[in-house]
């Protein structure tokens, strides 16, 4: 291994581990606070707290993709040593994102009552549901802001200072949650407590993008350049379509059933629909660093190492996602009772459908970041107009027909098209043969479905039928959980996925592994 690619290998293996701990930590976070959050809301108003944030995601779309051109400029900029562009385009993010908040406020004000009209809400409901919209439109825009400030860090991969600042943040955001929540100011004390996270993080993002950026860091009125704009608006706004496709086929179905079926049928969906979101985000920590180092080993190193950093990096996915995707859709009846309770079985079904389309699209996320790396964005736009025109129509029609489980059907339809048509345009501008895409898929598929065979033979023979009691619940469900992923692991080991790099990344790149091996091997010496 070279010298750079050493280098590299180093820089992803340890932007990668510090983002894994913030997913997990994340992730944590939002699995324990859901049924805390929903028992002391109820039904109705969790609904209208889903709502809330998908409407703001939605809005957080009017940047017209300014966040991730911010990753991709940052680093070429830094790499080229173009130290006033970088001023420049801080400054001019900022007073952008400050124009824009300055309208999504504006427009909440003036156009709060249609939208909560939309959403068909009990006559009670709607004067906090309004007040909890504009409250969230201020942590939007208090998170737009730092946003620039957290592409920065990325784009100069430093995702170990994203990490910390997340972490310094979820302290004040939990604390916060169970204070408002237990002094009974519910949904309203909620989203206040969002504003003040949100106003911590802006300060904690300015505060480490000036300790690193140094002379650079600097405000002011002549470091905006609307040239600049432009230009980052060139490459952001093809991408932005992708993250439309994206909110539609995670939110939208939440807004129709809220309007046909009403909000306390938001809740059950928004349990499934979260379950698996939180599924997809576990192991898409692997594709958080491969934006920047992608577009640094473009210009560096050319497109053949770039394909190498996608087929790893695809088969590392495939590893994670496969046993976490199938264990959660065969135990989805289990998990959720022990998550939330007996009450919420309607979220199992919401659960198991979602799952192909959000795996598919999980997997492609590398080919995604990939594509916005070296900027092949064409293909991003392609992939978004088709998912977005299936997942508009397919969720109206069949959410009428077959009702809550129809929007689940027409979301993951949508999700598994256009993620096999973004693969093959992905193929085809590498010059590469379908076979080079698909065959990393076989070894884990196959250690994948033997796992799950095993488990849901020794299901039917030896398992009780459904326990009542939580806790028994949740130890079986862990030793279920051990006996999969041992299963897994050994077949895989055995029919030989992973190489003699990926051994030397795994022990020598990842702090915690490596310090492991470093103990047994001192402990091995000392005995001999």
């Amino acid at each position: 291994m070279s010298g750079q690619d050493d280098s590299y290998s180093y820089r992803i293996t340890r932007n990668t581990f510090y983002n894994a701990i913030a997913r997990v930590l994340g992730m944590l976070i939002s699995f324990f606070l859901t049924p805390y959050i929903l028992s002391h809301l109820g039904v109705e108003y969790f609904g209208i707290w889903s709502i809330v944030w998908v409407l703001t995601g939605y809005l957080g779309l009017l940047d017209l993709g300014l966040g991730t051109s911010f990753v991709r400029y940052t680093s070429l900029y830094y790499a080229r040593g173009e130290k006033e562009n970088l001023r420049k385009m801080m400054n001019s993010g900022l007073f952008f994102y400050m124009v824009v908040n300055t309208f999504l406020l504006a427009a909440v004000l003036i156009f709060s009552k249609p939208i909560i009209h939309f959403f068909n809400l009990p006559a009670e409901f709607k004067e906090k549901a309004a007040l909890a919209m504009l409250l969230g439109v201020v942590s939007l825009g208090l998170s737009n802001l730092f946003n620039v400030f957290n592409s920065i860090l990325y784009g100069l991969q430093r995702l170990d200072l994203s990490f910390k600042i997340g972490v310094l943040v979820s302290i004040p955001l939990v604390i916060g949650t169970i204070f408002v929540l237990e002094s009974g100011y519910g949904l309203i004390g909620l989203m206040y407590n969002y504003i003040f996270a949100s106003l911590f993080l802006l300060l904690a993002g300015g505060i480490a993008t000036y300790w690193i950026l140094g002379e650079i860091w600097k405000i002011g009125l002549i470091y905006i350049r609307v040239s600049m704009l432009k230009k980052l608006f060139r490459f952001g706004l093809t991408l932005q379509l992708s993250q439309l496709s994206q909110m539609v086929s995670f939110h939208y179905d939440k807004m129709l059933i809220s309007h046909f079926l009403g909000v306390a049928q938001v809740t059950y969906y928004e349990i499934g629909s979260k379950l698996t979101l939180m599924m997809r985000s576990l192991p898409a920590f692997m594709t958080s660093a491969i934006t920047p180092a992608a577009s640094e080993m473009e210009i560096k190193r050319g497109l053949d190492k770039v394909w190498e950093l996608y087929s790893r990096g695809t088969k590392y996915l495939l590893i994670a996602g496969i046993p976490l995707f199938l264990f959660i859709t065969l135990e989805a009846r289990e998990v959720i009772f022990i998550w939330i309770g007996k009450d919420y079985q309607l979220s199992t079904n919401v659960v198991r459908i979602l799952s192909l389309g959000f795996f598919l699209n999980f997997i492609c996320s590398m080919a995604s970041s990939v594509t916005w790396g070296i900027g092949k964005v064409d293909l991003e736009l392609k992939r978004g107009f088709l998912t977005i025109a299936l997942n508009l129509i397919l969720s109206l029609v069949l959410i009428m027909k077959f009702g809550f489980i129809g929007a689940a059907i027409g979301t993951s339809f949508s999700l598994l098209i256009g993620s096999l048509y973004f693969l093959w345009l992905f193929k085809d501008s590498f010059k590469k043969s379908s076979g080079e895409i698909l065959l990393p898929f076989l070894k884990p598929i196959i250690a994948g479905f033997v796992s799950a065979g095993v488990l849901f033979f020794a299901e039917k023979v030896i398992s009780p039928s459904f326990m009542e009691n939580r806790g028994e619940a949740l130890l079986l469900l862990c030793l279920k959980g051990i006996i999969f992923v041992f299963i897994y692991a050994v077949v895989l080991l055995n029919i030989r996925y992973l190489d003699d790099f990926d051994r030397a990344l795994l022990i020598e790149k990842i702090p915690v592994i490596k310090n492991i091996g470093k103990r047994f091997k001192s402990k091995r010496n000392h005995l001999t």
